[in-house]
């Protein structure tokens, strides 16, 4: 009996130091992590990243999508025909794409979906990226903090008042069917999409506007600027305006070519 007594003691213990073991290991983890995380913050790119976006003080980023207005009648449903749907809409890919600038700050490190337990639930972040649908004035924008504004100015408010901003170096002319761009010629290819950056000094914010006169020049600008911003950033030194030109292949908005560049 006493012998009993003894090895369940012995099990009680075991399992006591086990659990200890491994909370103690899930400490010098998340310790070890915070550690490296601050290292990171520091020592990488991120520091780059908030100077680039002019957002170090604000720690926030508006980007702004396109609004669609569907009339009774004008939508298409998933067999091809006419559907009865009514309303306010949004273009899927420039949502998809926009997830990407979230992306680029609530990530300090690889995932820890491979660890166990609450490891698997931690998510970092200290941005705060939102994604809006267009405004549908110009007194709703939101000027305390840097933007992003994807699409022509005839489905974006935000594009239209970058557009009347005596910096702006871009304009979408001929009923949306041409891109003027100062120092040259206009631009008609459907392939071809634009990143424009205006940099508001006194107030320490950026505006960024990207779009093209297709789908494929829009989501391609922003993918670009989410993706290669670190080039953007060599090319662009310091808080200078900028504009640059690019061509994207029609299947991989991933494969690209600069076409023309300036900064003032």
């Amino acid at each position: 009996m006493m012998c009993n007594h003894f090895e369940q003691g012995n099990d009680l213990n075991e399992f006591l130091f086990n659990i200890s073991a491994n909370l103690l290991s899930d400490i010098i983890f998340l310790l070890g992590f915070f550690l490296i995380a601050w290292l990171i913050f520091y020592f990488t790119k991120r520091q780059k990243l908030f100077k680039f976006f002019s957002i170090k003080d604000s720690r926030r980023l508006n980007v702004y999508l396109s609004r669609l207005f569907i009339q009774r009648g004008g939508a298409i449903g998933v067999t091809g025909q006419p559907a009865s749907y009514q309303g306010i809409s949004i273009v899927y890919n420039e949502a998809m794409y926009a997830n990407k600038f979230r992306d680029n700050f609530n990530y300090l490190s690889p995932s820890l979906s491979d660890k166990p337990g609450l490891l698997s639930k931690i998510l970092f972040s200290d941005v705060l990226v939102r994604t809006v649908v267009s405004v549908t004035t110009p007194e709703e924008i939101d000027y305390t903090t840097s933007l992003i504004t994807l699409g022509s100015p005839t489905y974006n408010v935000v594009s239209r008042e970058v557009q009347s901003n005596s910096q702006n170096q871009v304009q979408f002319a001929n009923n949306g069917t041409t891109v003027n761009i100062q120092g040259l010629q206009p631009m008609n290819n459907l392939t071809y999409g634009f990143i424009q950056r205006i940099h508001d000094s006194q107030n320490g914010r950026s505006t960024f506007y990207t779009a093209g006169l297709a789908e494929i020049g829009t989501v391609g600008a922003a993918n670009f600027l989410a993706t290669n911003w670190v080039l953007l950033y060599k090319k662009f030194k310091g808080d200078s305006n900028f504009i640059i030109v690019i061509d994207f292949d029609q299947t991989n908005i991933n494969k690209w070519s600069i076409i023309a560049e300036n900064s003032w």
